[in-house]
């Protein structure tokens, strides 16, 4: 009987350390973030995430020459998204060849796409974006 209690306690106890173990990991990283390339290769942005749990994109690198959107590295073009997993919506993307920020939402059909749709009532328009690989 006492080997039962000893055996029922050391459990609970293995038990209570694998749940507050678990409990202290890190929340995993969110898939919007990380360094993406435009679909007309020219440009990388990186999403990051806010202090106010939103994601950011801001750029980070554009193709020497292509300079007809007039964005430079730093500049931000998606702000305010909110979401999880695949989906972020709520935010608005800014439309360089519009001059004027939009009404937003990020999909990623898989791991390495990322679909920017931007709105401005009936009309959208959306891009596809390839994740760039870590090095």
């Amino acid at each position: 009987m006492q080997s039962a209690k000893t055996f029922l306690l050391a459990l609970v106890l293995l038990l209570g350390l694998v749940l507050r173990t678990a409990a202290q990991q890190p929340a995993p990283a969110a898939p919007i973030l990380g360094t993406w390339l435009s679909e007309d290769w020219n440009g990388k942005i990186t999403f990051t995430q806010a202090p106010d749990q939103t994601y950011t994109a801001t750029i980070t690198w554009v193709q020497p020459g292509a300079d007809d959107s007039k964005l430079k590295v730093g500049d931000v073009i998606a702000k305010g998204l909110k979401g999880s997993k695949n989906q972020y919506a709520g935010g608005q993307l800014y439309a360089a060849k519009r001059g004027r920020w939009v009404n937003g939402a990020v999909y990623l059909p898989n791991p390495r796409t990322l679909e920017l749709k931007g709105s401005v009532g009936p009309m959208s328009q959306t891009q596809t974006w390839t994740r760039v690989a870590a090095n």
